[in-house]
């Protein structure tokens, strides 16, 4: 059992994501991240010293015994973080 990203609204070729095998909870984040100018200019424009803004969405998988954290800036994809839990749990009733 897979989960698929598929793009909206052509629904074309959907891009798998291996890691998140079993999953049963999904959450979603985006916010705009302002960041500073990579260089000082050398005139002196307001224009130019204002802050790049960056849209990053955050996709958390939540799997049978691990979160899969999928992350993207401004559509391009950025590294997979998979965070493992071992719960030693014993019930007693």
């Amino acid at each position: 059992m897979n989960v698929n990203l598929w793009p909206l609204p052509s629904l074309s070729t959907p891009t798998i994501l291996p890691k998140a095998k079993a999953a049963f909870s999904f959450a979603v984040y985006s916010y705009v991240l302002n960041a500073e100018p990579a260089a000082t200019p050398t005139f002196s424009d307001e224009a130019a010293l204002k802050p790049i803004p960056t849209l990053v969405t955050m996709l958390l998988i939540g799997c049978r015994r691990k979160a899969v954290i999928y992350s993207w800036k401004d559509g391009e994809p950025q590294g997979v973080k998979v965070c493992h839990f071992h719960f030693n749990v014993w019930l007693y009733l």
